[in-house]
């Protein structure tokens, strides 16, 4: 209490747990003039608050920090409450390279909504009521900085070296390249372009209705479709409905329906991938008899 004649002033404060922070924050005076009581608030702009850790035997904190000049962010940097603005900078100089007394550092919630400016380097950390998961973002004031440079790799300048030089390497990759070819030429075979009648020859010896072998896994079906599917690539396919759930699909792609059957009992191949043939759906119980 401030007692001046018949005056005494009250400092009145609000408290709120932001994390594992006690922050207590100035909201104004309450002042008994002559016997009356009146509330005066805190008109002032610049916030007072003091700060004390809930648990006192753990002041440890984790924020993220971002950097104006990356794109980068690096998580869970563990700071302490205790640890001044300064303290703070110089640990950020370290992880980011921008100089301490170039850095303006904002601090932001989970929502990166902007809590404060951190800029009293002689304050705690805890002073601003950080939470674990908040971000300090490290705004470079340097217009010379280097760190723009990380990342802008047009600034970098880089080394050509010649054809000629290059063909005088002992090693190289146009001399392996050339070997490969000459040792394994289908290696580097271009594939045939594959037309709108790929594989005709072959689908035009199945019908639908046909039981079928998948080639690969033996498993079996029936020839629910012969035909092209251009929402899957040029070229002739056949749609097989299997006896079990082995499939991929209803029978449709892309949302167009080519046959009815269950979901994961639809298939769809090339006529090369499946035989077709006296190939009766197998009874599980078979050798139970």
């Amino acid at each position: 209490f401030f007692f001046f004649n018949d005056t005494a002033t009250t400092e009145i404060y609000t408290e709120q747990i932001v994390g594992s922070v006690r922050c207590v924050q100035e909201t104004g005076y309450q002042r008994r003039v002559h016997g009356e009581s009146i509330f005066q608030p805190n008109l002032n702009l610049e916030v007072h608050m003091q700060v004390g850790a809930l648990d006192p035997n753990n002041t440890t904190i984790f924020l993220d920090l971002t950097h104006s000049h990356l794109s980068m962010r690096m998580v869970e940097t563990r700071f302490d409450l205790y640890q001044t603005i300064s303290s703070v900078k110089s640990v950020i100089a370290k992880k980011f390279g921008s100089d301490e007394s170039s850095q303006q550092l904002i601090l932001k919630d989970n929502n990166n909504v902007v809590v404060a400016n951190l800029d009293d380097d002689q304050r705690n950390l805890g002073f601003y009521c950080p939470a674990n998961g908040y971000t300090i973002h490290v705004i470079d004031t340097n217009p010379n900085s280097l760190v723009n440079q990380l990342e802008d790799v047009s600034q970098v300048e880089k080394y050509v070296m010649l054809d000629e030089d290059y063909d005088k390497l002992p090693d190289n990759f146009r001399k392996w390249k050339k070997i490969m070819e000459e040792q394994k030429p289908e290696i580097f075979k271009k594939k045939d372009e594959i037309t709108d009648d790929f594989q005709l020859d072959l689908a035009q010896k199945i019908t639908v209705g046909q039981r079928c072998r998948l080639v690969e896994l033996s498993h079996r079906g029936e020839v629910m479709f012969v035909g092209l599917i251009p929402e899957i690539n040029k070229g002739y396919f056949v749609g097989v409905r299997l006896d079990e759930p082995y499939g991929k699909n209803d029978g449709s792609v892309k949302g167009i329906k080519y046959f009815d059957c269950n979901e994961k009992y639809g298939l769809f191949l090339r006529p090369d991938k499946i035989e077709v043939g006296d190939f009766p759906e197998i009874d599980p119980f078979e050798d139970e008899i």
